[in-house]
C-alpha cells in the first residue's frame, strides 16, 4: 500500500516521517479509492491537529509530486508496545499498562468528542501504540481512520446511497460491529480492551487466525477467544480484569466511553486528578460534581466562567472531552446567558433537580385601582434551585403587563408582575375574561386566568363614552356627505324650481297652487336631508359595531 521514510526537514532542521502512497493498482477505480483514502487520512490528521492532542502526532504537510501522494508527519522515536512485550518476554506490569491505557483513553476521548464528526481510529492495537523515550504514549497509523457517519468508498458512485463502511481492521482486536460494517466510537474501546488483554496476559488474539490464508468477516466474527486475564496472569488485579471485561462487552452500548474508561483506570491507579478548578471567588472544585454545586450556589460567578470558556477548558484538562464538546455546543447555541448555565449544569450532573415554576394565583380578579382603571399583582417564584426564565403572553390586547419577560434564579427567586387595564381599551360590555400564559424557556407553560367585572357606574360611563364617540362620528359622516351636495348653486336652484313645480301641479286642483309652490321645495329638501342623515347614521352604527 505504501512506503514510509525517515526524513530530515532541512529548512526547519527536524526529523519527520514521509508516507508515500505506492502506485500499485489493478484498475482506475482502485487507484481513485486509494487516493481518496490517503487524502482522507491527511484531512483527518489535520482536523485532529486543531487544536491538537499531546498523544496524537502532528501533520506537517501533504502534497502530490510526479503523480505520487505524500504525507509528512511528526517523527515519534521509541518502540511500540508489541515490540516492548516481545523484548520483555512475559506479560507487562499492571501499573505501566494502566498508565499507558489512561493516555490512550485521553486521546480517544478527544477524537470521539469532535463536535462536527467523531473520529474513529478503527485499528487500535499494541503495534500502533508507540512509547517514546520520555514515557509518553503516541497513537499512530491513522490509515484506517474514519469520521462518522462512516461511508463505503463506493458511495460516491451509487447515487449518494451509503452502504456502510468497509469491513476492515485487525482480526482479534476489532469488534464484531466493525466487521459488520457498523463501527462507532466504542469500537475503539473494544480494541483497546483487547490490546490491554494482550499486554497483561501475553496471549496474542491474532493467533486464532494464524492458520487462515484468506479471512472473511464471517470467519472473523466470534473466532477470537479472550479467557479471563487472571487465569493467565495472577498478578493482575480483579478490578482491572473487571474494567477490561466491560470494555470488551459484545454489545456495544454496554461498553464505557473513553472518558468513563479513563476515570475507572485512574481510580484503580489511585492517580490524583488534574489540577482543580479555581473560581474567581476563591472556591475550588476537585470534581465535576463540586464544580456544579459551586456554580449553582454562586450563579453570577458560574455564568462568568462559562461565558469565558473556562469550564470547557478545564473539562478538557481532566480528559472529559465528551462533556467539553457538548458544553461548547450549548454555549454557542443559546442567547439566554442564564439558560446556557442551567443547561450546562444539567448536562454535567444529570441528577441535578430541575427548577420548578410556581405562580401566586391560578385565577386573578382584577380590582378597581381608580376611575376607569383596574389591576392586580401576580407573583412568580422558583420553588427549586437553578434558573427559570421565559415570557408572558396574554390572549387579549387590552391587558397591560409591567414586563413581558421573567427571570428567576435560585430557590425562592421571585418576580412581581403588575397587571393593569385601562377602560378606554376594553371592548363594550360589563364582564371581561382572559388568560395569561407563563411560558418558560424549558418545561411546561402555566396558565393564569383573570376576570374583570365593572360596576353599574363604570358601565354607564362606558355607555356614555361609546355614545359620545358614536355621535361625534355621526356628525362627521353627515357633514362629509352634505358637503358634497351643498356647494353647487345649480343644485339648490334646481331643487327650488322642481319643488315649486311639483307643489303647483299637485295642489292646483285644490285651489292651493301658490301654497304648493312654497311648500314643495321645503318638502323636497326634507326628504333629501333625511336620506343623507340616514346614510350617516348607518356609517356611524357600523363603525360603532367594529369598536
Amino acid at each position: 500500500m505504501g512506503a514510509v521514510y525517515l526524513a530530515d526537514d532541512t529548512r526547519l532542521v527536524r526529523r519527520c516521517v514521509v508516507k508515500e502512497m505506492l502506485p500499485d493498482y489493478t484498475s482506475p477505480e482502485e487507484r481513485r479509492k486509494a487516493e481518496a483514502d490517503f487524502q482522507r487520512e491527511a484531512r483527518t490528521l489535520a482536523l485532529l491537529n486543531q487544536p491538537g492532542h499531546p498523544n496524537i502526532p502532528g501533520i506537517f504537510d501533504y502534497f502530490v509530486e510526479n503523480d505520487r501522494h505524500y504525507l509528512v508527519m511528526k517523527f515519534i522515536g521509541g518502540e511500540n508496545l508489541e515490540q516492548r512485550l516481545e523484548r520483555h518476554g512475559r506479560p507487562l506490569p499492571e501499573a505501566e499498562v494502566i498508565e499507558w491505557a489512561i493516555q490512550v483513553c485521553d486521546a480517544l476521548a478527544y477524537m470521539h468528542a469532535r463536535r462536527a464528526e467523531p473520529v474513529i481510529h478503527r485499528d487500535i492495537k499494541p503495534a500502533n501504540l508507540i512509547l517514546d523515550e520520555g514515557g509518553r504514549l503516541w497513537l499512530v497509523d491513522f490509515g484506517l481512520v474514519r469520521a462518522m457517519p462512516a461511508r463505503d468508498g463506493s458511495s460516491d458512485n451509487d447515487g449518494g446511497k451509503a452502504r456502510g463502511t468497509i469491513a476492515i481492521g485487525t482480526p482479534g482486536y476489532s469488534p464484531q460491529e466493525q466487521w459488520l460494517q457498523e463501527p462507532e466510537p466504542r469500537s475503539d474501546i473494544y480494541a483497546l480492551g483487547a490490546s490491554l488483554h494482550h499486554l497483561l496476559s501475553g496471549e496474542d488474539p491474532r493467533d486464532a487466525f494464524a492458520e487462515e490464508q484468506v479471512l472473511t468477516p464471517a470467519m472473523v466474527l466470534g473466532a477470537a477467544r479472550f479467557p479471563p486475564i487472571r487465569k493467565l496472569n495472577k498478578r493482575v488485579s480483579s478490578a482491572l480484569e473487571r474494567v477490561i471485561g466491560a470494555a470488551m462487552e459484545p454489545e456495544v452500548y454496554q461498553r464505557p466511553t473513553a472518558a468513563e474508561l479513563k476515570t475507572e483506570l485512574e481510580a484503580i491507579a489511585r492517580r490524583p486528578g488534574t489540577q482543580p478548578f479555581t473560581f474567581k471567588s476563591g472556591d475550588i472544585a476537585n470534581s465535576v460534581k463540586a464544580l456544579v454545586q459551586i456554580c449553582d450556589s454562586q450563579w453570577a460567578t458560574g455564568r462568568h466562567h462559562l461565558l469565558r470558556g473556562d469550564i470547557e477548558h478545564w473539562l478538557k484538562t481532566i480528559g472529559r472531552y465528551d462533556l467539553a464538546s457538548k458544553t461548547e455546543a450549548l454555549r454557542s447555541a443559546m442567547d439566554d446567558k442564564d439558560l446556557k448555565l442551567e443547561t450546562v449544569l444539567q448536562l454535567l450532573d444529570p441528577d441535578l433537580p430541575m427548577p420548578v415554576l410556581r405562580t401566586s394565583h391560578q385565577h386573578v380578579e382584577l380590582r378597581k385601582m381608580g376611575i376607569g382603571r383596574w389591576g392586580e399583582t401576580l407573583m412568580l417564584f422558583n420553588q427549586q434551585r437553578g434558573y427559570k426564565g421565559g415570557k408572558l403572553i396574554p390572549n387579549v390586547s387590552w391587558l397591560d403587563l409591567s414586563t413581558e419577560r421573567f427571570r428567576l434564579i435560585g430557590k425562592g427567586g421571585r418576580q412581581e408582575i403588575d397587571l393593569s387595564v385601562d377602560y378606554r381599551r376594553i371592548p363594550f360590555g360589563r364582564r371581561h375574561e382572559g388568560e395569561l400564559v407563563v411560558k418558560p424557556s424549558q418545561g411546561q407553560p402555566r396558565r393564569v386566568s383573570f376576570r374583570l367585572e365593572m360596576s353599574m357606574m363604570d358601565f354607564g360611563a362606558q355607555i356614555i363614552r361609546v355614545m359620545g364617540r358614536g355621535t361625534g362620528q355621526l356628525h362627521r359622516d353627515i357633514r362629509k356627505v352634505h358637503r358634497k351636495v351643498r356647494r353647487p348653486i345649480e343644485f339648490h336652484l334646481a331643487n327650488v324650481f322642481l319643488g315649486a313645480l311639483l307643489g303647483l301641479v299637485a295642489l292646483q286642483g285644490a285651489g292651493l297652487a301658490v301654497a304648493g309652490a312654497v311648500t314643495g321645495p321645503i318638502l323636497l329638501y326634507t326628504i333629501l336631508l333625511s336620506g343623507l342623515w340616514g346614510r350617516g347614521v348607518i356609517k356611524a352604527a357600523r363603525r360603532l359595531g367594529k369598536d
